[in-house]
């Protein structure tokens, strides 16, 4: 296999294709830690504890395209995605204007314990980390007809940051996942359909199930 570059690769999150990915990079660690017994100044074995799995993904605002609107855009598709406290209303009134418009309560759906409000279903969040888990899929093709993929399962996002730089080209967002599991980049052969159909996103021809579960 000859080497892949960024050019080569494609990023989709949930299916919809990220074209404003510029970097993303995630670490797998896990804690460890030596133990010891009376008598000794050497460990006498290693422990081992839970796993961590988190990442950063880094992207250019072209025409205002950001990750949190394209991200939002693809889960209002799913159905109403943020259960809010209904403080939350109170408190990002504004934010949920710039949102939904002037009539932005009627988008507001209210959910009652009897004839109490306990909180408030809507079909866009505010913020990154109120978005549900998403799958995120790396994939590569370069010119030599090599494949290779990386699958990122259950990412929770839990920052975004917005920069611009006076001297810049373009205003730079970055997120930061915690995810559940993932596998290492690995070659994969696409199916013979991939070359007609131009299906990029998804050249090996399989649904997104099947290709999370390969």
């Amino acid at each position: 296999m000859q080497s892949i570059t960024g050019s080569d690769v494609l990023i989709t999150i949930n299916g919809t294709l990220i074209a404003t990915a510029a970097s993303l990079s995630y670490s797998v660690s896990r804690r460890k830690l030596p133990v010891y017994t009376f008598g000794s100044v050497d460990p006498k074995a290693i422990g081992r504890g839970v796993r961590l799995i988190n990442g950063v993904l880094d992207s250019v605002v072209i025409s205002g395209n950001s990750i949190s609107k394209i991200l939002n855009d693809t889960m209002t598709k799913l159905g109403p995605v943020f259960i809010a406290d209904k403080s939350d209303i109170a408190l990002y009134e504004q934010a949920l204007r710039n949102i939904f418009g002037d009539g932005f309560a009627d988008e507001i759906e209210p959910i009652k314990d009897g004839t109490d409000i306990v909180g408030y279903q809507m079909p866009a969040a505010i913020y990154l980390d109120q978005l549900p888990a998403v799958d995120i899929i790396m994939l590569g093709a370069n010119e030599e007809g090599s494949f290779v993929k990386t699958i990122i399962r259950n990412a929770s996002f839990v920052s975004q940051q917005m920069s611009i730089d006076l001297n810049g080209f373009s205003a730079i967002e970055r997120v930061e996942f915690l995810a559940q599991s993932t596998r290492p980049m690995e070659e994969f052969a696409p199916t013979a359909s991939v070359a007609t159909s131009g299906n990029v996103t998804n050249p090996t021809g399989e649904s997104t199930a099947d290709v999370f579960s390969s």
